[in-house]
């Protein structure tokens, strides 16, 4: 079983919860051919729950697995369990669900191999590609597997999102970043290539938040260098609800609206989306979400 009462907050539906398996701990390895063929999880009432495995190494003995918790609180206990792929049928399960009952737009783990895209595990087909300079794969990061630039030119925008309008209206992006140095202007999360047109999140030596005609900047919050960062913003068309977090303390809250005429059109990760500003450093597990996620959720 996968211990509970870690969790404080108010009762979350369909959240992923990353859960660590390890040989260290009794999970055997060695009873899996097709791990996600023969592995499940269960609730407390035996029902099966979505997952998605984001690293399996029966060699090192260490797995994670994104699991899909209808309801997250401080009771909540799961249960993974084998059962060999010949043997009885077992109930069908989905990866990308674990993102999409979730209200994922796009999720990105970067453990892709050196040079590559980098797939969406939603479902939803928002590759992350790279412009000009081919990114470097980040062995060890947070989370499994990151991303790691090369220099300047080194970055990761992903595709046109074409079919998500109700994203222009409220969303919130999401990802660990370990910052490499103090060069200005160096992008988190971009719509649009303008301040003037668009909304981001940008590092100098602090964090700036911005979106069309309302930019805050996050002059008192500096972003640790050469150290992992866990970084929250929610953009929306309601004044006063915007905010961004940073290791799950809030450092900006009730900003203000964006227009809504903020372009939308693209986003970019980890550059403007001309490719100019790259950011420097390393990035693992980076999301975007339908809606402006609660304190509680950002913070799970």
């Amino acid at each position: 079983s996968v211990g509970s009462g870690k969790y404080s907050g108010a009762a979350l539906s369909d959240f992923p919860v990353l859960v660590r398996l390890s040989s260290a701990t009794g999970f055997a390895f060695s009873d899996f051919t097709t791990p996600a063929a023969e592995l499940r999880f269960a609730d407390a009432n035996g029902e099966s729950l979505d997952f998605e495995i984001d690293t399996w190494d029966s060699a090192s003995g260490t797995a994670l697995v994104w699991v899909s918790v209808p309801s997250l609180s401080s009771s909540t206990a799961i249960t993974a369990y084998f059962a060999p792929a010949s043997g009885a049928s077992l109930p069908a399960v989905s990866s990308t669900a674990v993102w999409t009952k979730a209200d994922y737009i796009g999720v990105w783990h970067f453990n892709d191999a050196d040079g590559t895209s980098h797939v969406d595990a939603t479902g939803n087909g928002l590759t992350a590609t790279p412009r000009t300079t081919a990114f470097t794969k980040l062995a060890s990061a947070v989370i499994g597997g990151g991303f790691q630039a090369a220099g300047t030119g080194a970055f990761l925008p992903s595709e046109v999102i074409k079919t998500f309008a109700d994203c222009k209206t409220n969303y919130t992006g999401e990802a660990w970043v370990n910052r490499n140095g103090t060069t200005a202007n160096q992008q988190i999360l971009r719509s649009g290539d303008g301040w003037n047109n668009g909304a981001g999140l940008r590092l100098n030596d602090r964090i700036y938040y911005g979106s069309k005609n309302y930019n805050q900047w996050g002059g008192g919050y500096p972003v640790p260098s050469s150290d992992w960062t866990h970084l929250v913003a929610a953009w929306t068309d309601q004044s006063g609800q915007g905010y961004v977090r940073m290791n799950g303390a809030a450092i900006l809250t009730n900003v203000a609206r964006y227009d809504s005429d903020t372009d939308f059109s693209a986003f970019s990760l980890t550059s403007r989306t001309s490719g100019n500003e790259p950011f420097l450093g390393y990035v693992d597990e980076f999301r975007l979400r339908r809606g402006v996620s609660s304190e509680d959720w950002s913070r799970a």
